[in-house]
């Protein structure tokens, strides 16, 4: 059976979101407002708290925050600033990929300094620095591990729920120089809408120099458990993806001539011990998998790298903002997600 998401109606709530978020973001960018700039809280889209909404343990973390409603069921955790539940119920099988050996023990991010490699645990997470940037400050001037100022750590927390019962957590977090930014994320689920929303903020600190010159960048994050099949829409039925690394089996991408107007559906089935990272010029990725459909939306548009590794059983559907200045008051980046999440059975969805 095929399910249908009602487009019209994430449509509408994309596009007020994505209002209210430009109304902000050029608010925050003001050099005739300087206020804005240090309250971070001031970026806040929606009224002031009405109740909090309390933690309750996760696995093995003691301090998570669930969002939910009949049709989804979200949980972030704010030690490691990630989503790291997402399932249209809570006793259905996670979407997100989360290693289970570091959820049961609460692992945190060891310190970077004296263990570089990627705290890969899984979930749903951002970098405020697109990759092609990071040999620029990194010790080993590579593009891999993350550079220690990009390292996994807390989010500072506010939870609540609104007198019509939506649901908010809101984490902040603040990276260090060279990066000198803060990434606010706000986290919401209404009682009704069958989607988890991600309202994203990203500006350069108050204390940040002027002449730090490093690019920032909204590149989100997610990690899906075992998908066997990847959606998405691409412009022309010849259209050929970039490469970044790996390799791209023959017929593994496969894309169907469609609408001129709309684009042509494309699918990427990943082959059994491959690895791939493609470059796709989209701003919604759907995976399906064994436990259900994963699909995220980002508004405005960015573009999507899609990283697909079956030897570690998962694959992480991205999407990159261009890059903004660092420089304080000369640019602030936000756009919204919208994640949908369905039972097994769903094929695919129509691309908004």
């Amino acid at each position: 059976m095929k399910h249908n998401l009602p487009s019209a109606l994430l449509a509408l709530s994309l596009a007020a979101a994505s209002q209210s978020l430009a109304a902000d973001a050029l608010s925050a960018a003001s050099p005739e407002a300087p206020a804005a700039r240090l309250a971070p809280s001031s970026l806040n889209l929606k009224p002031s708290p009405q109740k909090p909404l309390a933690p309750t343990p996760f696995r093995g973390y003691p301090e998570a925050y669930v969002l939910h409603n009949a049709r989804v069921h979200a949980v972030i955790v704010p030690a490691i600033s990630r989503l790291v539940f997402l399932a249209p119920s809570a006793d259905a099988p996670n979407l997100l990929r989360l290693d289970d050996a570091l959820a049961d023990a609460g692992a945190l991010p060891p310190d970077p300094s004296t263990a570089p490699d990627f705290f890969n645990i899984g979930g749903d997470w951002v970098w405020p620095v697109a990759q092609s940037n990071w040999p620029a400050f990194s010790p080993s001037s590579s593009d891999w591990p993350p550079p220690p100022a990009l390292a996994d750590g807390p989010s500072t927390v506010k939870a609540w729920v609104e007198e019509d019962g939506t649901q908010y957590v809101n984490l902040i977090r603040e990276y260090p120089p060279p990066v000198s930014a803060t990434l606010e994320r706000t986290f919401i689920v209404t009682p009704h809408l069958p989607v988890l929303i991600c309202e994203q903020v990203l500006y350069p600190s108050v204390f940040a120099e002027d002449e730090n010159d490093l690019p920032l960048s909204l590149w989100h994050i997610s990690q899906v458990a075992n998908p066997d099949i990847i959606h998405f829409t691409v412009s022309t039925p010849d259209f050929t993806p970039t490469v970044v690394e790996g390799t791209l089996f023959p017929g593994s991408f496969v894309v169907i001539p469609g609408d001129p107007l709309l684009g042509c559906p494309a699918t990427y089935t990943p082959p059994p011990s491959s690895e791939v990272k493609l470059l796709l010029p989209t701003s919604s990725l759907s995976a399906r998998t064994p436990n259900g459909l994963f699909t995220v939306d980002t508004t405005p548009d960015a573009h999507a790298e899609l990283y697909s590794n079956t030897g570690l059983g998962y694959a992480e559907l991205e999407t990159v903002t261009s890059d903004c200045s660092s420089v304080p008051h000369l640019s602030t980046l936000a756009n919204t997600l919208v994640y949908c999440v369905f039972p097994p059975g769903v094929d695919s969805l129509p691309v908004l």
